[in-house]
């Protein structure tokens, strides 16, 4: 019986092949070099013979490895795949194969980046609207504007090859978004905002890399590993100051006397979302049909499955209703349909609101990207960090499992991310755990 032969890499005088016998032997070129040096013992010295592989210390170690790596891969599965039709090829047949999809690989690597991103992102679009989760598709499209304003940015096209494999276009990609961006260059309008910070281009790169693995499936690029190294190494994101209300402070911004309707509305929206913790398309798709009686008849409950898990974990939220969300119901007829509106509007009104009301205009510790200079408190507030509010206001009190269901979040490590850290230490948690007993 026939037995699965398989190609691999090896130094050929100072040059690195694709080694494969049968009826003959094939040595394909991959185009990559190494020193021609060897050690006492006769073996190149730029050559790892245990990793079989070019060693770490090579000049463009990544971009050489994943060259070889690629044609090696691509050797392999032909022969893979025609073993499964039970014919074992010969040398000189897989050299011809190699060739043929060489040059099929040349033309695909001048195909736009933004191109095969588009189909991407379309199935991306038709998966997410499926499913029912279409605001999920916020990020790639985030993804598309910046490839979209940073081939503006290079006034030409971005091509397969400028990309794949090469460490420095990455380089040249972040240290673009780190920067302070123009709103226009020449008749194009950037969307993509400048300034930005480790934490937002790593989502930026974790989109990337579905992208490009995407690619990698299809036998258009190489593997995503160099854009995995780099993040890694990078891309180093640190923990954000948040603004966040206590308690105290949500009182009395809800006391607050607004003499303008829209203010009181987006106030009364801010708060109720401050004390539910809902996410903004949770809140906007707010229905009164899905809160019930608790079962031990403590107060109500609203039961709904979240709109960003529907179709992953299907997780619901529990959300105990207090006295203050169950009054702004009642306030708009038992809904929050009178207060719908788009995010950036709401995002809007209610730093129009908390500066009217003059209670949180303490400097934030949180920067302005461009001016650089810090924003108070109202101005660093947006409809989200009701979320923020909520869980952090709720952490040092609530069992974090009875948290969680609030939340409808599966990972502890989820939910720290909405702490505000800022928050002062509360002394009285060591002194009540360490107090001998007989002095209580």
């Amino acid at each position: 019986m026939a037995k699965l032969k398989r190609a691999t890499a090896v130094p050929n005088n100072g040059s690195v092949v694709i080694y494969y016998y049968h009826q003959g032997a094939m040595r394909y070129p991959t185009g990559v070099t190494i020193s021609k040096l060897k050690t006492k013992s006769g073996r190149f010295v730029e050559w790892d013979e245990r990793a079989n592989m070019i060693r770490t210390t090579v000049k463009d170690y990544e971009v050489k490895r994943q060259k070889i790596s690629s044609l090696l891969e691509n050797a392999n599965r032909i022969l893979i795949d025609h073993f499964q039709q039970g014919e074992v090829l010969s040398a000189k047949d897989l050299q011809k194969q190699l060739s043929q999809g060489e040059s099929a690989v040349a033309s695909r690597r001048t195909s736009k980046v933004i191109d095969l991103y588009e189909e991407f992102y379309q199935r991306k679009k038709a998966m997410f609207t499926a499913r029912g989760t279409l605001p999920s598709l916020k990020d790639y499209t985030s993804v598309k504007n910046m490839l979209t304003d940073y081939q503006a940015s290079l006034g030409t096209d971005i091509k397969v090859r400028d990309v794949d494999g090469n460490r420095r276009f990455l380089e040249n990609l972040v240290n673009w978004l780190r920067g302070d961006l123009p709103k226009y260059i020449g008749d194009h309008k950037l969307t993509t905002q400048g300034t930005m910070v480790d934490g937002t281009i790593k989502k930026r790169f974790d989109i990337l890399i579905q992208f490009w693995s995407d690619l990698h499936d299809d036998g258009k690029v190489g593997p995503n590993e160099f854009i995995r190294k780099f993040k890694r190494e990078y891309i180093k994101p640190v923990p954000q100051k948040k603004v966040t209300l206590t308690v105290e402070e949500l009182f009395k911004l809800y006391d607050f006397k607004f003499e303008e309707d829209h203010l009181t509305r987006i106030r009364d929206l801010f708060v109720f979302a401050c004390f539910t913790g809902l996410r903004w398309t949770d809140l906007m798709e707010f229905d009164p049909d899905f809160i019930e009686e608790a079962e031990d008849r403590s107060g109500l409950i609203y039961r709904r499955r979240a709109s960003k898990t529907t179709k992953s974990s299907g997780k619901e939220f529990e959300i105990p209703l207090c006295q203050t969300a169950l009054e702004i119901l009642q306030r708009y007829g038992g809904s929050l349909k009178p207060l719908r509106m788009t995010n950036p509007a709401a995002n809007r009104a209610i730093k129009e609101a908390l500066k009217k009301s003059n209670l949180f205009t303490r400097t934030s510790g949180i920067r302005d990207k461009r001016t650089n200079e810090y924003k108070r408190r109202f101005e660093a507030v947006t409809m989200h960090k009701g979320r923020d509010t909520f869980i952090s206001n709720l952490v040092t009190t609530t069992p974090l499992n009875e948290l969680m269901r609030y939340t409808a979040h599966t990972k502890l490590t989820t939910l720290q991310k909405y702490l505000d850290m800022q928050r002062p230490i509360q002394t009285t948690y060591v002194a009540q755990a360490f107090t001998r007993k007989s002095e209580q």
